[in-house]
Order: structure tokens, then sequence, then C-alpha cells
């Protein structure tokens, strides 16, 4: 969760390692900046496949790691 003028808007954060493998993160401050490789942000209704991760109403925070 993101708090945006002191109003906390929850935002499904989706990892994705080198494998392929997605895994989901509360709190981006826990992966290590070194390993970030890209960072995409989708709007909602570009994010369907997400969707069996958790809500994705507010959008979804995609980070690919090393």
């Amino acid at each position: 969760a993101f708090a945006i003028n002191a109003v906390n808007v929850l935002i499904l954060i989706i990892v994705k390692n080198a494998d392929g493998q997605i895994r989901t993160v509360e709190d981006m401050s826990k992966i290590d900046k070194g390993d970030i490789k890209m960072i995409m942000v989708n709007k909602a209704s570009d994010s369907k496949q997400f969707e069996k991760y958790g809500d994705i109403s507010n959008g979804v925070v995609i980070i690919e790691v090393r």
C-alpha cells in the first residue's frame, strides 16, 4: 500500500524473477534495488492477467528482478 495525501491506497505489487516465477510483496522497500531490472505500472484495465494474485482495482506495479 502507498500513502497518498495521508490516505492508504492498496496497489498490487508483483515481483517476477529471472526464471519467470511470480510473487506478490507488501512492501517494495524489501526488494534489493540492485536486483531490479525493470519496473512497470499498469492501470487496472490493463492488468486482468494479474487478478489471480490480488485486487487490481487500483492498478498493478510489476517489478522484474535479475
